[in-house]
């Protein structure tokens, strides 16, 4: 396959793929690896102790090892014992008098894996640990961790923060895709591994022993299934974006995607003997853009075709892969190649936008630095490893290392046209990030022309995709060959709908064949809208799957989201509620003092704070709106009759309004007449 891949390839390129191919062919290291996860006393259940202080002992520490130890660490105190049947399987329970002893022999433990896993130990379990050991007169010396700026490391190996690792956006969306939407150990595990934690319910702190050395060693076997799991997974991603990035283990787990290509960049520059420009230089030479945005931004984005509002049956949808890093890769886009300086280039190419105008232009003499890296990780990714992950030739476990590399390009192919983009990243050039979103717009407006041309309706179009009304299997082929041929780009067939509900742009209810559903964009769809709307939208999106193309069928579903509709009206005006129905909740990521501005969740977190209840990094804010002066509440502070009823009734209207229109019902037409019968039995009352 590698030589089918080179061939006919300069010498130059072809050393860099056979480069590539050992890092990806190279097996990852199998070290010694431990999952620790501890609990802590506290007198106040709702209070997390302050890590920095550790005024509380330790009562359990869980260990679990990759080679199997399953040990929990239990400080003698006065609780009940629990039922003795309850504890896991496996595992060894080691009750000890003396805190210090038991921190000792975690220590002990501790220095015989070469890598620690944690789940949010950077902000609370390690820094606890050392600080305790240190005011119970442990020395430091015998304490295996130390504070190294951001992070806590283990001396004598390498410490993972699992929250960190997975808190990255291109781990969350590309690697993962999406599968998690909060950054819970909770919710990771249910979405990565279908399990999930010990439920209880009081603190830690009152448990029976038995009990909270089931809870507390779940929480260490989830922290190490999530990274031994489903074949390594995770593990093999995270060496191979080593491996791919030129980072030592902890900054690769901590850092955003733009520092993994930064880093590559800067070891492809050293490698090849260039000069790493600074930003300014940059700047002086490649800072102008030409185009201007409509949401503030410095430069023109993508195109969004806007939709007619309305159901419409047998929609395909038409997806660029990959669009912008192709682009790149097609029209040689780097910061190198745009707007070279006169006279330094033969030959030119023009960079046009969607009005024909020329923008930019690149210099085609030679491969740009970053096309040639996104061009090797694409050609590996399609031709070779995608094909190998599939391969039932091969043994699973062969299989499944194959399937991390591809995943594992993926995230840098579709992270590097971003980053060029940002002021922060050392390589920014607007003219770069200008040419890619101008060429995307002009391949997707001629794309609609030639759909057009060949009498293809198209509904909606934003970014990379396309969707096209009950197109004739002919025209659609004709439509995907002259686009692939004229922009050397690839395009394809991404998905089916039976029937598609257009609200606004970026809007939309698709259902497939089998009567799954996609929903892009609705506010219904958010994971911070109330219980008690997204309970109905989820019941109005039930009732648009079931839309046949008949008016009877139309107008069956319209009386049932109708219905939906007013019932959630009319409890919110008669109060008929609970604290939980109408709870925002949103996570804190960051510590209270580190926000520059003040959310709803960060008021009502230092809410929680004033009343002895400690927050940190991580934990979930459930709140809601009231009225008065203080606007939110944290639900643990507040009551019913606060609650601000014309708030919900808004956002119930901001949410659902968008699955009305379609349909021709208005939010007016429904709240309207329920106010007045409202009205009405309140004054017979």
């Amino acid at each position: 396959l590698l030589a089918k891949l080179t061939e006919g390839l300069p010498e130059e390129k072809r050393r860099y793929f056979e480069e590539f191919a050992e890092l990806f062919e190279e097996k990852p290291p199998e070290p010694r690896i431990l999952a620790v996860d501890i609990e802590v006393y506290t007198p106040v259940e709702t209070r997390v102790p302050d890590p920095e202080e550790a005024p509380y002992p330790v009562i359990s520490v869980a260990l679990a090892g990759s080679d199997g130890l399953r040990r929990v660490l239990v400080l003698a105190r006065q609780v009940e014992l629990g039922n003795l049947r309850s504890l896991p399987e496996g595992c060894t329970v080691e009750v000890f008098d003396s805190e210090r002893a038991l921190l000792l022999e975690l220590f002990r433990v501790v220095g015989s894996y070469n890598v620690i896993l944690t789940f949010n130990g950077d902000s609370f379990d390690l820094p606890y640990l050392i600080n305790r050991a240190l005011n119970l007169g442990i020395g430091r010396e015998l304490i295996p961790f130390e504070v190294v700026e951001d992070l806590v490391t283990v001396k004598h190996g390498v410490h993972i923060d699992l929250y960190r690792f997975f808190d990255i956006e291109a781990i969350q969306n590309y690697a993962f895709g999406s599968a998690y939407k909060e950054k819970t150990l909770d919710t990771i595990a249910r979405a990565l591994l279908g399990e999930a934690k010990v439920e209880i319910e009081v603190g830690v702190s009152v448990l029976p022993l038995c009990d909270l050395v089931r809870y507390n060693m779940r929480d260490a076997e989830l922290t190490l299934k999530l990274v031994l799991g489903n074949g390594k997974m995770v593990w093999r991603l995270i060496v191979l974006i080593m491996r791919i990035s030129k980072m030592g283990v902890e900054e690769v787990t901590r850092r955003r995607v733009s520092a993994w290509i930064k880093s590559l960049l800067f070891w492809e520059h050293r490698r090849r003997g260039y000069l790493i420009p600074n930003q300014s230089d940059i700047l002086a030479i490649k800072g102008e853009v030409k185009t201007a945005s409509k949401l503030g931004k410095r430069f023109a984005g993508a195109i969004v075709i806007d939709p007619v509002p309305g159901v419409y049956f047998n929609t395909t949808v038409l997806d660029f892969a990959s669009l912008y890093p192709s682009i790149m890769v097609v029209w040689n886009l780097s910061y190198e190649t745009v707007d070279p300086p006169p006279g330094l280039c033969r030959k030119l190419e023009d960079v046009r936008d969607e009005s024909g105008r020329i923008l930019h232009r690149v210099c085609m003499d030679f491969e740009g630095v970053t096309p040639q890296m996104i061009s090797i990780f694409r050609e590996f990714r399609v031709k070779v490893y995608k094909k190998l992950a599939k391969d039932r030739t091969l043994s699973e476990d062969l299989r499944s290392w194959y399937d991390v590399v591809q995943s594992a390009m993926k995230v840098f192919i579709n992270a590097s046209y971003g980053v060029f983009g940002h002021v922060s990243f050392p390589f920014y050039t607007p003219s770069l990030a200008e040419s890619v979103t101008a060429i995307g717009r002009h391949v997707i407006t001629s794309t609609v022309r030639i759909a057009e041309r060949y009498g293809l309706r198209v509904l909606y179009g934003d970014t990379d995709s396309l969707f096209l009304w009950n197109p004739g299997p002919e025209s659609l082929n004709n439509l995907i060959r002259e686009v692939s041929e004229k922009f050397k780009l690839e395009i394809e067939v991404d998905k089916n709908y039976k029937h598609v509900v257009f609200a606004l742009k970026k809007n939309y209810v698709g259902v497939k064949e089998d009567s799954s559903v996609d929903i892009k964009g609705l506010m219904g769809k958010k994971r911070n809208v109330p219980e008690i709307v997204k309970s109905v939208f989820t019941q109005v999106v039930e009732a648009l799957k079931s839309i046949e193309p008949s008016p009877s069928s139309v107008d069956v579903v319209k009386e049932r989201v109708k219905e939906s509709v007013r019932t959630l009206y009319v409890k919110l005006k008669n109060r008929d509620l609970s604290l939980e129905d109408v709870a925002y909740k949103n996570e804190l990521s960051k510590e209270l003092g580190e926000y520059k501005s003040e959310g709803p969740h960060v008021k009502a977190a230092k809410m929680l704070l004033a009343y002895g209840r400690q927050v940190r990094p991580g934990d979930i804010i459930y709140y809601v709106k009231v009225r008065g002066r203080e606007k939110v509440k944290p639900i643990q502070l507040a009551r019913i009759d606060e609650i601000d009823i014309d708030e919900y009734v808004k956002v119930a209207r901001s949410t659902l309004e968008q699955l009305l229109a379609p349909l021709g019902v208005s939010w007016d037409e429904i709240a309207g007449a329920l106010s007045l019968d409202l009205y009405v039995r309140g004054r017979g009352s």
